[in-house]
């Protein structure tokens, strides 16, 4: 692809992702593959240049694309705030205390009197405040558009880079980055743009998700939105070992069953042979005696009679 507003904002991207280190992806929808090939290709690219990226989707992905297992449904990666966790019954702490012995924090946690002792199996730790430094957010028309993702930690995005990848004329440019080129016709060919001119070496894996996000995002080359780009990338993937995969969001199809025809049919047939029957009874007892002897006769007709 030639345009240069593409070819720059491209390396405006792989400049954004040099600095960064803890990397978002973040994908609106659960049922488009295109988009989880995108995020999945470069969640694996991201690790090759030994970054930590984080895949997030709001609702639970099961396809089998390589890395698609690693989606979470919150931003997951961890802050540098230490929280120590334990159970708690209203009234159970008289009061918190610390001091440092021995270059160590101790910290103290007096029960009132009554109350069941803390196992130590039932502390837990964990880490707050998140120190993500860049997001990439695919085939999302605004940052709105992800809903629980974005509204429950706006103040989280504030201040950070954000690469918006994108194909539609929808999108609102709401990113440091806007990597939107409408002229494709799969997500999944910008990501494999942008790979190429990172120089990151695509493998087998890589191809493969970038293969399939291009058979979905152009229902298998059969979309009006096909260009040679399409072409000329899907070709190159095979040729990186990419291989086609059996990909569906839906629910399996049940395996045809004929035996509810068997039974429609059949009833029919006994419909059909019942009806005979009553006819044939019907004649049976039939007992017409009004009908001529003769009628049974052979009938000689003779020359000149009518």
């Amino acid at each position: 692809m030639q345009n240069q507003n593409y070819l720059q904002l491209l390396e405006r991207a792989i400049e954004v992702l040099n600095k960064g280190n803890i990397i978002s992806i973040i994908i609106p929808r659960e049922d488009d593959l295109d988009s989880i090939a995108s995020a999945t290709a470069l969640y694996l690219s991201l690790l090759k240049l030994n970054k930590k990226p984080s895949l997030v989707c709001k609702n639970p992905i099961d396809v089998p694309l390589i890395a698609a297992n690693k989606f979470s449904s919150n931003l997951t990666s961890e802050g540098e705030d230490l929280i120590i966790s334990l159970p708690y019954k209203e009234g159970a702490i008289d009061r918190v205390d610390y001091n440092i012995k021995s270059n160590k924090f101790n910290l103290i946690v007096m029960m009132n009197k009554g109350f069941q002792k803390i196992k130590k199996e039932e502390v837990k730790f964990s880490y707050t405040g998140s120190n993500i430094d860049t997001f990439m957010v695919i085939n999302s028309s605004s940052l709105p558009s992800l809903g629980e993702i974005y509204e429950d930690n706006k103040e989280i995005f504030e201040g950070k880079e954000i690469i918006n990848i994108d194909r539609h004329f929808t999108n609102t440019k709401y990113g440091t980055v806007n990597l939107v080129e409408t002229s494709v016709a799969s997500l999944s060919e910008i990501i494999f743009d942008l790979l190429k001119k990172s120089g990151i070496t695509i493998d087998k894996d890589i191809a493969t998700n970038l293969y399939n996000g291009i058979l979905a995002g152009t229902k298998n080359f059969t979309s009006y939105s096909v260009t040679p780009h399409t072409l000329e990338s899907a070709a190159e993937l095979l040729r990186k070992g990419a291989i086609k995969k059996r990909l569906s969001t839906s629910p399996p199809r049940q395996p045809f069953n004929i035996q509810p025809k068997r039974e429609l049919s059949q009833k029919i047939f006994e419909k059909k042979e019942e009806k005979v029957k009553n006819i044939t009874k019907e004649k049976e007892n039939t007992n017409d005696t009004t009908t001529p002897t003769d009628w049974l006769k052979p009938k000689i007709f003779k020359g000149g009679t009518v």
